[in-house]
C-alpha cells in the first residue's frame, strides 16, 4: 500500500508508518519482510469500557519499503519487523499530531539462547526458563548528563537480550553479543529520566552510540486536605479496606506517586515471591507458585476484569494509568 492509498483509506484512523527496511549487514541492501505496528485502544460499549491491543502488518515491496496505515495519532505504538528467521527487536514509536512517520528499519543475524534462572526448579520446566535474543553486534557508547559531563554508574541495556553494563568513571559502557538490526536500547541513572530509543546494530561493525540523559524535575509538595472516603470513592475506599487485613502487597496513590515507576516490571520487582526476567518482548513477571520451587505467570486483573496477555505486562498497561496495585501470592489470598 502506497502513502497515498494511506491517505484515501477508510478506516478510522488517518496516521501511518512509512520507511525502508533494509538488511544490518554491510551494504545494508533493501530487502523484503513482514512490519507489524501494535497500540492500545479503549472500547466503549454498553456502558463499560475495555482495552484491547489493535495491531496492524505490511509487507515491504521489493525494494525496501512499506508502509503501515490506519496508526492513530498521538498514539504510543509498539514496532517489530522481521524477514525470515531475522527480527528486529520490539521497539516503541509516539506519533505526533500529524500521525505521519517515516523510521527506516535494519533487520539482522539473531540467535535465541534459552537461559535457566532459577536452579531450584527441573531444566525442563519451561517456566523456569527464557528465551533470550542474542547476535555477534556490538554496542560502545558513552552516556553524559545535560551539561556535557560524563555519567558515572549508569544502567545500560538492548531490551530482550539480557545484556547489560554499568558506565564506568567516564561515562563509557560496552555490550557485546547483541542481535543485529533495529533493537531498543535502555538506559538509566538515579535522578535522570529513563531513556529508550531504537537504535541500529550492525553486523560488520561497532556499533557507537552517544546519549545526554535529562535531570528529573522534582516538584515542591503539594498538600490537598479533603474528606478521605468523599476525595476516595468506593473502589479507592474498599482497596484501603483490602488493605488493612494485611493480606498481600499493596500500592496505593502515595506509593506509586513516590516511587514514580517507568514500566509496571519496576513496581512489580519490589514485591517478595516476584521475578522479573528478560525475555525477548519486553520484562517478563513471574510469581512463585505452590510448592515454592516453580515460577509461573500471575493472573492480572483491571477494573474488575480479566485481562488477557501474551509476554510482557510492560506493553500493556503504563504505569501513569493506575491509581492503585494490588499483589497477591495465592489465589487463596484474594478476597
Amino acid at each position: 500500500m502506497s502513502q497515498q492509498e494511506c491517505r484515501t483509506s477508510p478506516v478510522d484512523s488517518t496516521g501511518y508508518l512509512f520507511g525502508t527496511f533494509r538488511r544490518a549487514d554491510g551494504d545494508r541492501r533493501p530487502t523484503t519482510g513482514t512490519v507489524r505496528v501494535e497500540w492500545l485502544e479503549l472500547l466503549v460499549s454498553a456502558g463499560s469500557v475495555t482495552r484491547q491491543v489493535v495491531a496492524h502488518e505490511g509487507q515491504a515491496a521489493a525494494d525496501g519499503t512499506y508502509v503501515i496505515c490506519g496508526v492513530p495519532a498521538l498514539a504510543t505504538t509498539r514496532v517489530q519487523a522481521w524477514s525470515g528467521r531475522d527480527s528486529t527487536g520490539a521497539f516503541d514509536i509516539e506519533f505526533p499530531t500529524s500521525g505521519i512517520v517515516n523510521f527506516d528499519l535494519t533487520v539482522g543475524r539473531t540467535r535465541y539462547v534459552r537461559e535457566q534462572f532459577d536452579s531450584t526448579v527441573s531444566s525442563s520446566d519451561t517456566m523456569a526458563s527464557v528465551w533470550l535474543r542474542r547476535g555477534s553486534g556490538r554496542a560502545v557508547g558513552v552516556l553524559r548528563d545535560p551539561i556535557g559531563q560524563p555519567l558515572p554508574n549508569a544502567t545500560v541495556t538492548v531490551a530482550g537480550t539480557g545484556q547489560s553494563a554499568r558506565t564506568n568513571d567516564a561515562g563509557r559502557f560496552e555490550l557485546v553479543e547483541l542481535p543485529s538490526g533495529t533493537q531498543l536500547f535502555e538506559a538509566r541513572a538515579l535522578g535522570f529520566e529513563f531513556l529508550r530509543t531504537p537504535v541500529n546494530i550492525s553486523d560488520a561493525d561497532t556499533t557507537t552510540l552517544s546519549y545526554a540523559l535529562s535531570r528529573r524535575v522534582l516538584l515542591d509538595t503539594v498538600k490537598v486536605r479533603a474528606i478521605r472516603a468523599a476525595a476516595m470513592g468506593r473502589d479507592m475506599a474498599e482497596f484501603e479496606s483490602r488493605r488493612r487485613m494485611g493480606i498481600g502487597k499493596f500500592f496505593g496513590p502515595d506509593e506509586l506517586s513516590s516511587i514514580d515507576p517507568i514500566r509496571l516490571s519496576d513496581l512489580l520487582f519490589r514485591v517478595p515471591g516476584v521475578r522479573v526476567v528478560p525475555a525477548m518482548g519486553g520484562d517478563r513477571i513471574l510469581m512463585r507458585g505452590f510448592g515454592m520451587g516453580a515460577y509461573c505467570s500471575p493472573d492480572l486483573w483491571l477494573d474488575g476484569m480479566r485481562i488477557a496477555y501474551v509476554g510482557s505486562m510492560d506493553s500493556f498497561i503504563p504505569p501513569q494509568w493506575l491509581r492503585a496495585v494490588e499483589v497477591y501470592p495465592r489465589a487463596a489470598m484474594v478476597p
